[in-house]
Protein backbone atom coordinates (compact mmCIF):
# COMPACT_ATOMS: atom_id res chain seq x y z
CA UNK A 1 0.00 0.00 0.00
CA UNK A 2 1.27 3.37 -0.81
CA UNK A 3 1.81 6.47 1.44
CA UNK A 4 -0.72 7.66 -0.42
CA UNK A 5 -3.24 5.15 0.20
CA UNK A 6 -2.46 4.93 3.87
CA UNK A 7 -3.17 8.61 4.35
CA UNK A 8 -6.49 8.35 2.65
CA UNK A 9 -7.61 5.59 5.08
CA UNK A 10 -6.17 7.76 8.22
CA UNK A 11 -8.83 10.05 7.11
CA UNK A 12 -11.66 7.53 7.87
CA UNK A 13 -12.48 5.51 11.44
CA UNK A 14 -15.25 3.54 11.75
CA UNK A 15 -17.85 6.21 13.50
CA UNK A 16 -17.98 8.05 10.36
CA UNK A 17 -18.94 4.88 8.63
CA UNK A 18 -21.69 3.89 11.09
CA UNK A 19 -22.39 7.36 10.50
CA UNK A 20 -22.74 6.55 6.66
CA UNK A 21 -24.61 3.42 7.43
CA UNK A 22 -27.17 5.52 9.77
CA UNK A 23 -28.13 8.14 7.37
CA UNK A 24 -28.75 5.86 4.68
CA UNK A 25 -31.07 3.72 7.05
CA UNK A 26 -33.33 6.39 8.06
CA UNK A 27 -32.99 8.79 5.35
CA UNK A 28 -32.28 12.07 7.74
CA UNK A 29 -28.84 13.01 9.02
CA UNK A 30 -30.17 14.20 12.70
CA UNK A 31 -32.21 10.57 13.41
CA UNK A 32 -28.80 9.10 12.47
CA UNK A 33 -26.83 11.69 15.02
CA UNK A 34 -29.20 10.43 17.68
CA UNK A 35 -29.19 6.99 16.92
CA UNK A 36 -25.39 6.90 17.01
CA UNK A 37 -25.63 9.56 20.37
CA UNK A 38 -24.21 12.05 18.26
CA UNK A 39 -25.02 16.42 18.68
CA UNK A 40 -26.14 17.26 14.86
CA UNK A 41 -23.10 19.43 14.77
CA UNK A 42 -20.63 16.26 15.19
CA UNK A 43 -22.75 14.36 12.78
CA UNK A 44 -22.80 17.22 10.29
CA UNK A 45 -18.79 17.33 10.73
CA UNK A 46 -18.42 13.40 10.17
CA UNK A 47 -20.62 13.58 6.92
CA UNK A 48 -17.79 16.58 5.61
CA UNK A 49 -15.64 14.09 6.35
CA UNK A 50 -16.96 11.57 4.57
CA UNK A 51 -17.59 13.87 1.54
CA UNK A 52 -14.17 14.80 1.12
CA UNK A 53 -13.09 11.26 1.86
CA UNK A 54 -14.71 9.62 -1.17
CA UNK A 55 -14.96 12.74 -3.23
CA UNK A 56 -18.81 12.81 -3.84
CA UNK A 57 -21.72 14.38 -1.73
CA UNK A 58 -22.94 10.82 -0.85
CA UNK A 59 -26.35 12.54 0.34
CA UNK A 60 -28.27 15.09 -1.20
CA UNK A 61 -30.81 17.52 0.94
CA UNK A 62 -34.28 16.80 -0.31
CA UNK A 63 -37.67 18.07 1.11
CA UNK A 64 -38.46 14.78 2.71
CA UNK A 65 -34.58 13.93 3.89
CA UNK A 66 -31.29 12.78 2.64
CA UNK A 67 -31.36 11.27 -0.83
CA UNK A 68 -28.11 8.50 -1.07
CA UNK A 69 -25.97 9.51 -4.66
CA UNK A 70 -25.38 6.76 -7.20
CA UNK A 71 -22.19 6.52 -5.62
CA UNK A 72 -23.09 6.00 -1.94
CA UNK A 73 -25.99 3.26 -3.09
CA UNK A 74 -22.57 1.50 -4.44
CA UNK A 75 -20.11 2.23 -1.76
CA UNK A 76 -23.44 0.98 0.89
CA UNK A 77 -22.69 -2.96 0.18
CA UNK A 78 -18.65 -2.56 1.25
CA UNK A 79 -19.11 -0.76 3.90
CA UNK A 80 -22.04 -2.68 5.33
CA UNK A 81 -19.27 -5.98 5.11
CA UNK A 82 -16.41 -3.95 6.39
CA UNK A 83 -18.53 -3.12 9.83
CA UNK A 84 -20.01 -6.53 9.43
CA UNK A 85 -16.25 -8.64 9.34
CA UNK A 86 -15.54 -6.13 12.04
CA UNK A 87 -17.99 -7.10 14.45
CA UNK A 88 -17.94 -10.73 13.44
CA UNK A 89 -14.04 -9.81 14.25
CA UNK A 90 -14.23 -8.26 17.67
CA UNK A 91 -17.33 -10.41 18.88
CA UNK A 92 -15.51 -13.58 17.81
CA UNK A 93 -13.87 -15.22 20.79
CA UNK A 94 -16.98 -13.59 23.38
CA UNK A 95 -20.16 -15.12 24.19
CA UNK A 96 -22.57 -13.38 22.66
CA UNK A 97 -25.38 -11.88 25.40
CA UNK A 98 -28.19 -10.53 24.29
CA UNK A 99 -28.80 -8.82 27.43
CA UNK A 100 -26.14 -6.65 26.87
CA UNK A 101 -27.50 -6.22 23.36
CA UNK A 102 -26.87 -2.18 22.93
CA UNK A 103 -28.23 -1.69 19.01
CA UNK A 104 -31.71 -0.76 16.49
CA UNK A 105 -32.81 -3.06 14.47
CA UNK A 106 -34.79 -2.21 11.21
CA UNK A 107 -37.42 -5.17 10.47
CA UNK A 108 -39.44 -4.27 6.83
CA UNK A 109 -43.10 -6.39 6.97
CA UNK A 110 -46.20 -5.77 5.81
CA UNK A 111 -49.39 -4.54 7.92
CA UNK A 112 -50.81 -7.84 7.49
CA UNK A 113 -47.77 -9.13 9.15
CA UNK A 114 -46.91 -7.03 11.61
CA UNK A 115 -50.58 -7.69 13.12
CA UNK A 116 -49.39 -10.75 13.81
CA UNK A 117 -45.83 -11.06 14.82
CA UNK A 118 -45.15 -7.53 15.92
CA UNK A 119 -46.76 -7.54 19.83
CA UNK A 120 -45.09 -10.84 20.42
CA UNK A 121 -41.98 -10.02 19.02
CA UNK A 122 -41.70 -6.62 21.00
CA UNK A 123 -42.46 -8.64 24.39
CA UNK A 124 -40.10 -10.95 23.79
CA UNK A 125 -37.34 -8.19 22.98
CA UNK A 126 -38.12 -6.16 25.96
CA UNK A 127 -37.99 -9.20 28.41
CA UNK A 128 -34.67 -10.46 27.28
CA UNK A 129 -32.85 -7.85 25.28
CA UNK A 130 -33.89 -4.33 26.53
CA UNK A 131 -31.11 -2.66 24.90
CA UNK A 132 -32.31 -3.46 21.56
CA UNK A 133 -34.59 -1.21 19.71
CA UNK A 134 -37.20 -2.81 16.73
CA UNK A 135 -38.34 -0.02 14.19
CA UNK A 136 -40.76 -1.83 12.22
CA UNK A 137 -41.40 -0.32 8.60
CA UNK A 138 -43.40 -1.13 5.44
CA UNK A 139 -41.96 -2.64 2.46
CA UNK A 140 -41.20 0.03 -0.86
CA UNK A 141 -42.43 -1.21 -3.98
CA UNK A 142 -39.74 -3.01 -5.80
CA UNK A 143 -37.12 -1.95 -3.33
CA UNK A 144 -36.91 -4.70 -0.58
CA UNK A 145 -34.11 -6.54 -1.79
CA UNK A 146 -31.81 -3.28 -2.69
CA UNK A 147 -32.36 -1.69 0.88
CA UNK A 148 -31.06 -5.51 1.89
CA UNK A 149 -27.90 -5.43 -0.07
CA UNK A 150 -27.03 -1.89 0.67
CA UNK A 151 -27.55 -2.01 4.27
CA UNK A 152 -30.65 -0.10 5.13
CA UNK A 153 -32.54 -2.81 6.68
CA UNK A 154 -31.63 -5.51 8.48
CA UNK A 155 -34.65 -7.94 7.30
CA UNK A 156 -37.56 -8.46 5.99
CA UNK A 157 -40.43 -10.62 7.06
CA UNK A 158 -42.60 -11.14 4.08
CA UNK A 159 -42.90 -13.11 0.52
CA UNK A 160 -39.18 -14.40 -0.06
CA UNK A 161 -36.22 -12.41 -2.01
CA UNK A 162 -34.53 -13.85 -4.93
CA UNK A 163 -30.66 -13.28 -4.85
CA UNK A 164 -27.58 -15.34 -4.44
CA UNK A 165 -26.41 -12.27 -1.96
CA UNK A 166 -29.21 -13.28 0.14
CA UNK A 167 -30.62 -15.25 2.66
CA UNK A 168 -33.73 -16.78 2.99
CA UNK A 169 -35.44 -18.84 6.44
CA UNK A 170 -38.61 -20.38 5.11
CA UNK A 171 -41.27 -19.51 7.63
CA UNK A 172 -44.66 -21.25 6.58
CA UNK A 173 -47.01 -21.60 3.70
CA UNK A 174 -49.50 -19.01 4.04
CA UNK A 175 -53.58 -19.58 3.08
CA UNK A 176 -56.41 -17.50 2.66
CA UNK A 177 -59.90 -17.02 3.95
CA UNK A 178 -63.06 -15.12 3.17
CA UNK A 179 -64.36 -12.56 5.73
CA UNK A 180 -67.79 -10.96 5.79
CA UNK A 181 -69.73 -8.96 8.74
CA UNK A 182 -72.55 -11.85 8.57
CA UNK A 183 -72.01 -15.18 9.51
CA UNK A 184 -71.22 -18.02 7.07
CA UNK A 185 -70.59 -21.36 7.69
CA UNK A 186 -69.69 -22.19 4.02
CA UNK A 187 -69.94 -19.85 0.52
CA UNK A 188 -70.98 -21.11 -3.24
CA UNK A 189 -68.95 -19.84 -5.72
CA UNK A 190 -72.66 -18.20 -7.45
CA UNK A 191 -73.02 -16.62 -3.91
CA UNK A 192 -69.08 -15.31 -3.96
CA UNK A 193 -69.33 -14.32 -7.49
CA UNK A 194 -72.59 -11.58 -6.86
CA UNK A 195 -70.98 -10.09 -4.18
CA UNK A 196 -69.23 -6.70 -4.02
CA UNK A 197 -65.64 -7.48 -3.04
CA UNK A 198 -63.10 -5.09 -1.22
CA UNK A 199 -59.24 -5.79 -2.08
CA UNK A 200 -56.40 -5.05 -0.48
CA UNK A 201 -53.48 -3.43 -2.75
CA UNK A 202 -50.91 -1.17 -1.97
CA UNK A 203 -50.31 0.23 -5.72
CA UNK A 204 -53.92 0.78 -5.85
CA UNK A 205 -54.77 -1.69 -8.41
CA UNK A 206 -57.81 -3.44 -8.45
CA UNK A 207 -57.07 -7.16 -9.67
CA UNK A 208 -55.03 -9.50 -7.01
CA UNK A 209 -54.44 -13.38 -7.08
CA UNK A 210 -58.23 -14.54 -6.33
CA UNK A 211 -58.94 -12.34 -9.67
CA UNK A 212 -56.11 -14.27 -11.29
CA UNK A 213 -57.36 -17.39 -10.22
CA UNK A 214 -60.79 -16.97 -11.37
CA UNK A 215 -59.73 -15.52 -14.97
CA UNK A 216 -57.83 -18.82 -15.01
CA UNK A 217 -61.61 -20.18 -15.04
CA UNK A 218 -63.32 -17.53 -17.39
CA UNK A 219 -64.74 -15.59 -14.24
CA UNK A 220 -64.74 -12.48 -12.54
CA UNK A 221 -65.76 -10.88 -9.43
CA UNK A 222 -66.92 -7.32 -8.46
CA UNK A 223 -64.08 -5.62 -6.90
CA UNK A 224 -65.74 -2.23 -5.48
CA UNK A 225 -62.61 -0.64 -3.95
CA UNK A 226 -59.14 -1.56 -2.92
CA UNK A 227 -57.32 0.03 0.01
CA UNK A 228 -53.66 -0.22 1.10
CA UNK A 229 -53.49 -2.17 4.30
CA UNK A 230 -55.36 -4.70 5.84
CA UNK A 231 -56.61 -2.68 9.43
CA UNK A 232 -58.68 -0.34 6.96
CA UNK A 233 -60.24 -3.19 5.26
CA UNK A 234 -61.10 -4.92 8.53
CA UNK A 235 -62.74 -1.82 9.89
CA UNK A 236 -64.59 -1.50 6.13
CA UNK A 237 -65.95 -5.14 6.36
CA UNK A 238 -67.36 -4.52 9.51
CA UNK A 239 -69.66 -1.34 8.69
CA UNK A 240 -70.48 -2.98 5.28
CA UNK A 241 -72.02 -6.06 3.17
CA UNK A 242 -68.82 -6.78 1.46
CA UNK A 243 -66.15 -9.71 1.67
CA UNK A 244 -62.53 -9.71 2.01
CA UNK A 245 -60.11 -12.60 1.05
CA UNK A 246 -56.96 -12.19 2.89
CA UNK A 247 -54.23 -14.22 4.71
CA UNK A 248 -55.74 -16.76 6.70
CA UNK A 249 -53.54 -16.02 9.92
CA UNK A 250 -54.58 -12.58 9.96
CA UNK A 251 -58.42 -13.57 9.68
CA UNK A 252 -57.68 -16.20 12.29
CA UNK A 253 -56.10 -13.53 14.51
CA UNK A 254 -58.10 -10.49 13.96
CA UNK A 255 -61.56 -11.38 12.76
CA UNK A 256 -62.96 -11.27 16.25
CA UNK A 257 -61.97 -8.59 17.38
CA UNK A 258 -63.49 -6.83 14.75
CA UNK A 259 -67.22 -8.84 14.79
CA UNK A 260 -66.35 -10.66 11.02
CA UNK A 261 -67.00 -14.37 10.66
CA UNK A 262 -64.35 -16.51 8.33
CA UNK A 263 -64.91 -19.36 5.76
CA UNK A 264 -62.84 -20.84 2.76
CA UNK A 265 -63.09 -19.30 -0.67
CA UNK A 266 -65.07 -21.24 -2.49
CA UNK A 267 -62.21 -21.79 -5.53
CA UNK A 268 -58.65 -22.35 -4.98
CA UNK A 269 -56.68 -19.38 -4.26
CA UNK A 270 -53.54 -21.07 -3.81
CA UNK A 271 -50.42 -20.31 -1.18
CA UNK A 272 -47.33 -18.08 -0.57
CA UNK A 273 -44.87 -18.55 1.45
CA UNK A 274 -43.40 -16.54 3.89
CA UNK A 275 -40.46 -16.51 5.02
CA UNK A 276 -37.35 -13.94 6.57
CA UNK A 277 -34.82 -12.48 3.77
CA UNK A 278 -31.82 -11.14 5.00
CA UNK A 279 -28.30 -9.66 3.60
CA UNK A 280 -25.79 -13.44 2.93
CA UNK A 281 -22.35 -10.97 3.67
CA UNK A 282 -24.52 -10.73 7.76
CA UNK A 283 -25.01 -13.94 7.92
CA UNK A 284 -22.28 -13.94 10.89
CA UNK A 285 -24.18 -11.58 13.35
CA UNK A 286 -25.39 -13.10 16.49
CA UNK A 287 -27.98 -10.33 17.32
CA UNK A 288 -30.13 -10.85 13.66
CA UNK A 289 -29.57 -14.58 14.50
CA UNK A 290 -31.22 -14.16 17.83
CA UNK A 291 -33.71 -12.20 16.61
CA UNK A 292 -35.02 -14.50 13.69
CA UNK A 293 -34.81 -17.41 15.91
CA UNK A 294 -37.54 -15.34 18.02
CA UNK A 295 -40.04 -15.07 15.08
CA UNK A 296 -39.21 -18.30 14.28
CA UNK A 297 -40.48 -19.11 17.50
CA UNK A 298 -43.39 -16.92 18.09
CA UNK A 299 -44.76 -17.79 14.33
CA UNK A 300 -44.69 -21.62 15.16
CA UNK A 301 -46.61 -21.27 18.51
CA UNK A 302 -49.18 -19.27 16.29
CA UNK A 303 -52.01 -21.31 16.07
CA UNK A 304 -52.42 -23.18 11.86
CA UNK A 305 -56.10 -21.49 10.74
CA UNK A 306 -58.40 -24.14 11.03
CA UNK A 307 -61.67 -25.17 8.36
CA UNK A 308 -64.00 -23.85 10.73
CA UNK A 309 -65.66 -20.67 10.33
Amino acid sequence: MSDFDFVELRSLDFALLLLFRETLRVGKLTRAAERLGLTPSAASHGLGRLRRAFDDELFLRRPHGMEPTDRARRLAPMIESILAQTQEALSGERAFDVARLRRDVTLVASDMTLAILAAPLLACVRRDAPGLRVAFRAPLQGGAARELREGAVDMQVGPALRGDDLLVRPLYAETFRVLARRRRRSLSLKNYLAADHLLVAMDGSFHGVVDEALRRRGLARRVVASVPNFLAALAMIAESDMLLTAPARLAQAHARAFGLSTCEPPLDVGAYDVSITRARRRRADPALDWLCDQIVAILADTPTPSRRA
